[in-house]
């Protein structure tokens, strides 16, 4: 199963659209403004989801991006300060057992950032930290981000608040990139140019996280 365009690029799954970005779609869309499957995508009132614009993807058209599975798709943890309330869209991490000559069991764990104190008294992280995963469009066209805990792997959808911090909390970690480049030791080594990298790499990807919520914060 997959959802594809008319000349048969897989876009993605069921309204998600892991091989290709709202902006690809689009570009699509200007030239070939009859594809039903990329109608339907862009369509506010579909909810659908896009694979982030990592600045990976920025020369690459439908179908080239990297595969959604882990280890095979691009990904960037990002962090929002761990909050007292309760974060309901955490929910079990699952281990799955298969003993020799016995039957296979699942084993289930709360999540560390929804378990109850008693349960998880030893998790010291005052982050919760997500794989940034996906644009979501909402139904009045606004757009926001998505990404996976990497704990239990729930899904959340991200207010604009969490959003700006995640983008700062990358800044942050620019900074430590640009100064790590700056060391001497560095000078003639490859560790210079991968720090330099890492953090333009960042900067980007922090910029658009904020370009995806700037219309609602123009209005507010």
């Amino acid at each position: 199963m997959g959802d594809y365009t008319k000349t048969g690029v897989k876009i993605g799954t069921c309204g998600r659209a892991y091989y290709a970005t709202k902006g690809q779609l689009e570009r699509y869309s200007l030239k070939t403004p009859n594809d039903p499957e990329v109608n339907f995508y862009l369509d506010p009132k579909n909810k659908c989801h896009y694979a982030f614009p990592f600045p990976e993807y920025d020369y690459k058209g439908i179908g080239e991006i990297t595969s959604f599975h882990p280890g095979e798709r691009a990904e960037q943890i990002i962090m929002i300060k761990k909050n007292d309330q309760e974060l309901t869209y955490h929910s079990k991490i699952v281990h799955h057992i298969h003993p020799k000559g016995g039957q296979g069991i699942n084993l289930y764990c709360d999540c560390p950032y929804h378990s109850p104190a008693n349960v998880s008294q030893n998790f010291k992280d005052d982050y919760i930290r997500f794989n940034l995963n996906n644009h979501v469009q909402n139904s009045d066209g606004s757009m926001s981000i998505s990404g996976e805990c990497i704990y239990c792997g729930e899904s959340n959808i991200f207010t604009q608040a969490e959003a700006v911090e995640a983008a700062a909390n990358l800044l942050k970690e620019a900074g430590w990139n640009d100064k790590e480049a700056l060391r001497p030791e560095y000078a003639k080594m490859a560790n210079k140019e991968t720090h330099i990298e890492t953090a333009s790499r960042l900067r980007l990807i922090s910029s658009r996280i904020i370009d995806t919520y700037s219309e609602k914060l123009i209005k507010a």
